[in-house]
């Protein structure tokens, strides 16, 4: 009936570091904090085990209620982070029933976190919340936010990656959005390029 945090207990530090359910330590602070932290053991983004943030274990966590916000599935976090246009719990409900101001009256809304701007080509999937970001409209992701890009069918990268990660910084981007292309454009290119080459030698 207590809250308890996976069974293996950290070498050194076992107060301040907690296991993820793949063998992996991360800070005990970071369980059920409203964003997704343990990776597999193979460290990949793409592969996620949530075990920090599932909902038995953190509404078993202590939340005060003074200064902490307790999200649906049980995480917690600051009430300043309530209504602020970001996602801070996983399941989204630290922004449900929210009485928005005219964005021009909120400007941290504008100036924190990183723009997603819309790109039908794209299929866009925040790694913290392990959802899809909607890409028919501006979005807006906090600042840590991982996210993994794929193009859509009959688009490619033009590095020819299938897969690309982005993290938000409280700069920006750490690396600015790739772009797909047309497989079409991207073949016409080749073939163009082959041309010149041949036509030259």
């Amino acid at each position: 009936d207590e809250w308890n945090y996976n069974c293996t207990d950290h070498p050194e530090y076992p107060d301040e570091w907690k296991a993820c359910e793949s063998g992996n330590f991360i800070e005990a602070n970071k369980f059920c904090d409203g964003k997704i932290d343990c990776l597999t053991a193979k460290g990949k983004e793409e592969n996620i085990d949530n075990s920090d943030e599932r909902p038995f274990q953190c509404l078993l966590k202590s939340c005060s209620p003074h200064k902490n916000f307790r999200c649906d599935y049980g995480g917690c976090i600051k009430k300043s982070k309530i209504c602020n246009h970001f996602k801070d719990c996983i399941d989204g409900s630290d922004e449900k029933d929210c009485e928005y101001e005219d964005a021009k009256d909120t400007p941290r809304a504008q100036k924190e976190g990183c723009e997603i701007k819309a790109n039908q080509n794209y299929n866009i999937r925040n790694q913290n919340q392990n959802s899809n970001v909607y890409t028919g409209a501006v979005d807006r992701v906090s600042v840590d936010t991982r996210i993994s890009i794929r193009c859509k069918n009959n688009y490619v990268f033009s590095n020819g990656l299938s897969q690309q990660y982005r993290i938000c910084t409280k700069n920006g981007w750490d690396h600015p959005l790739p772009k797909c292309i047309s497989e079409y454009t991207s073949i016409c290119s080749i073939i163009s390029f082959l041309a010149s080459y041949f036509i030259v030698v």
